[in-house]
C-alpha cells in the first residue's frame, strides 16, 4: 500500500510539473500570436503606404546635361604606366632570379 501511495504522489508531482510547463508554453504561444498579429498589421500598413506613394518613388533630383567634351582613354598616360610597370617588373624578376639561383663555387686562388 505504501508503494502505491508513493507512486501516486510521484505521479501527482509529475502532473503538477506538466501543468506548470503547459502554462509556460501557453504564455509563449500567446506572446508569439500577439507578435504575429502585430507583424501582419505592420505589413498591411506598409503595403497601404507603398500603394499610396507608388507615384512618388521615382523623382528626378537633377536634370541630365549632355557632355560636349571628347571622351577617350588617355593613351599617353597608359603608355607611360605600361613602360614604368614593365621596367619595375623586369627589375624585380631579375632580383628574384638572382635570389633563387644556387650560390656559385668561388675559385680558390
Amino acid at each position: 500500500m505504501a508503494q502505491v501511495e508513493s507512486r501516486i504522489n510521484l505521479l501527482k508531482e509529475r502532473v503538477a510539473k506538466a501543468q506548470v510547463e503547459e502554462e509556460r508554453v501557453r504564455q509563449a504561444l500567446e506572446l508569439s500570436r500577439n507578435a504575429y498579429v502585430a507583424l501582419v498589421q505592420k505589413r498591411t500598413d506598409l503595403q497601404i503606404e507603398l500603394a499610396s506613394s507608388q507615384n512618388s518613388l521615382a523623382q528626378v533630383i537633377a536634370p541630365a546635361y549632355p557632355i560636349y567634351e571628347k571622351v577617350a582613354p588617355k593613351r599617353a598616360l597608359i603608355l607611360a604606366l605600361a613602360v614604368f610597370l614593365g621596367l619595375v617588373l623586369g627589375v624585380m624578376a631579375a632580383f628574384v632570379a638572382e635570389a633563387l639561383r644556387p650560390p656559385r663555387a668561388e675559385a680558390a686562388g
